[in-house]
């Protein structure tokens, strides 16, 4: 079976900037949300009588909207940390084994 995905993402980052001899370090975090979209495709590999085995493999996309970090400037020790626009994207690659087991044998249709 081969198939397509899409969705929403949702990540939480931040920024550090770190100078030990006048400030130490700033932190700046932001919750982004984005899109991601894949393909990947799933394959029997065994049916038996407890169950059945699928291998499957996935590429994934994932893209957030640009941030602005350190907004206004930050002023430490005579340092200034500038204000810094980030743009954050993620590829991602996930393989899997899936097992379905029939505990319960066959299911029969009765009328």
């Amino acid at each position: 079976m081969v198939y397509g995905t899409a969705g929403v993402a949702f990540a939480g980052t931040e920024v550090r900037v770190s100078n030990p001899a006048l400030f130490g370090t700033v932190v700046d975090s932001k919750d982004r949300t984005g899109w991601v979209v894949g393909a990947g495709g799933e394959w029997a590999a065994w049916s038996g009588p407890w169950g059945d085995v699928t291998f499957k493999l996935e590429y994934l996309h994932a893209g957030f909207e640009s941030k602005q970090y350190f907004v206004p400037l930050v002023t430490i020790g005579g340092a200034t940390i500038v204000t810094r626009d980030t743009y954050l994207s993620d590829d991602m690659v996930r393989a899997g084994m899936n097992v379905k087991f029939n505990w319960g044998g066959p299911v029969v249709a009765r009328y």
